[in-house]
């Protein structure tokens, strides 16, 4: 089953009460990365390398992420992108490889552990409404 976690979900979830969208939300930019490693792996009958997809996603996003103007370049974007996966996760995640194994564990064992974490980081109920559906559509 292919997830597709849109710009409309994004605009659902980030309107601010002014009515304006917030789009550096650490949430929804890892979000949009599990997005497109969960569609790429899942259907897929090779053995694909987790860190080689989520480096693609990462410069996918960083991609669109520049073309709508939020970065100045694309090195910026990337890197940006990139740390939010790792580094903006602390103390719960401190290495891009602990970022790759909690993947494969959701990917192929349906763990929890990448949710949980994820909640732990959001700021309010919308984000972890957002986490929690994200993960429930992509684990059936």
């Amino acid at each position: 089953m292919e997830y597709i976690f849109t710009d409309l979900d994004k605009r659902d979830y980030t309107r601010k009460p002014t009515g304006r969208i917030r789009m550096n939300d650490k949430i929804i930019d890892i979000l949009f990365v599990l997005n497109k490693i969960f569609n790429e792996i899942n259907g897929s009958n090779e053995n694909i390398k987790v860190n080689e997809v989520r480096l693609g996603a990462v410069k996918n996003i960083a991609k669109t992420e520049l073309e709508n103007n939020r970065f100045k370049d694309f090195r910026s974007a990337k890197n940006s992108i990139h740390d939010t996966c790792v580094r903006r996760l602390w103390p719960n995640i401190s290495k891009v490889i602990e970022f790759d194994q909690l993947i494969e564990l959701w990917i192929n064992q349906n763990s929890s552990q990448l949710q949980d974490i994820l909640i732990k980081h959001a700021t309010n109920d919308i984000q972890r409404h957002m986490i929690s559906d994200f993960f429930k559509r992509t684990n059936q």
